[in-house]
């Protein structure tokens, strides 16, 4: 649990954080110490008085919220925040989200906690993601530059280049949180370093590496998948409705991927007879449609789906 007993008269005027059922947490100041409740101020003027043991005890039905939690607060003291949560002068929720939404706000949506990364969803393209930030990570060892899901795909790619073991990465969210976009990006990553790697050691063999790989291929592939499987949600407008597994198979003792393999899993049927209100159907169902109005599907099928959309019920 969030939450610090450890209060004394001494930090009367010390800052701390303040539970807040709508804001998380809330910046405080304390204003008195007295029989086990500390008084805190907020900036607003807001005063609080949190009971140091009723959030130790078991919940209760009659309370309409969670009781007020309080914690230690201590200012950053970086322009940019703190790149490793592990670095933090003191570790828990408050401080945490503090950071996060600090670097957020000056577009800095990568952020480490020891070995995870923590990625923000922007809603806007940044401009960090182009060839030369590529090749800025490739070969650099892992906290060397700033969190980026680029240093995540490297340092796989790496060790399974080093220890040649099998190397998994794990991305996950709740919707509308970037996992889609996260893993086209780290695919694309590990598409480029493959191939710049096996041409430069293709070069120096004396032979010759070119056209579109099986990995490029597979990143290619992803507007497919995501006409198929993904669709406009309450929280996202293209929102995966599946679970997806992503293989690249490298060459032994190689940095070539001459294989792949992409598996759909837990796709929700249900959706494509039925959505809820403001959500649609799966994108692919309006493509056919657009398609077919714009004369593009000849034949029997084409004059149907001219019309489906009022046969299929979707909804805009």
């Amino acid at each position: 649990m969030n939450h610090s007993t450890a209060w004394s008269s001494n930090d009367v005027g010390g800052l701390c954080w303040v539970s807040d059922p709508a804001q998380a947490y809330i910046e405080a100041r304390v204003e008195s110490v007295s029989g086990g409740v500390v008084t805190a101020k907020a900036a607003d003027g807001r005063t609080f008085a949190v009971d140091l043991q009723l959030p130790l005890q078991p919940p209760s039905r009659k309370q309409k919220e969670p009781p007020r939690r309080i914690l230690q607060r201590v200012p950053l003291t970086t322009n940019n925040g703190v790149e490793n949560m592990d670095n933090l002068q003191t570790l828990h929720e408050a401080a945490i989200l503090d950071n996060i939404q600090h670097r957020f706000r000056m577009d800095l949506i990568y952020t480490n906690t020891g070995p995870i990364l923590i990625a923000m969803n922007p809603f806007k393209w940044l401009p960090i993601y182009g060839d030369d930030v590529i090749s800025r990570y490739h070969g650099r060892p892992y906290g060397a530059l700033p969190p980026h899901c680029f240093q995540e795909a490297e340092d796989a790619f790496a060790s399974l280049q080093k220890t040649r073991r099998n190397q998994a990465i794990v991305i996950c969210g709740e919707s509308g949180a970037g996992k889609t976009e996260t893993t086209k990006l780290m695919l694309h990553y590990l598409a480029v370093v493959s191939k710049r790697t096996s041409t430069r050691d293709a070069k120096l063999k004396g032979g010759c590496s070119g056209g579109t790989t099986i990995a490029e291929r597979m990143v290619a592939s992803n507007p497919l998948l995501e006409a198929f499987g993904n669709a406009k949600t309450l929280r996202n407008d293209n929102s995966s409705r599946f679970g997806k597994f992503t293989r690249f198979d490298f060459q032994m003792n190689s940095s070539i991927i001459d294989g792949g393999h992409i598996e759909n899993l837990l796709l929700e049927k249900v959706r494509v007879v039925e959505q809820g209100s403001g959500e649609r159907n799966y994108h692919v169902f309006y493509q056919l449609c657009a398609a077919a109005k714009a004369g593009k599907l000849p034949g029997a099928a084409g004059a149907a789906l001219a019309d489906a959309e009022a046969v299929i019920a979707v909804s805009e």
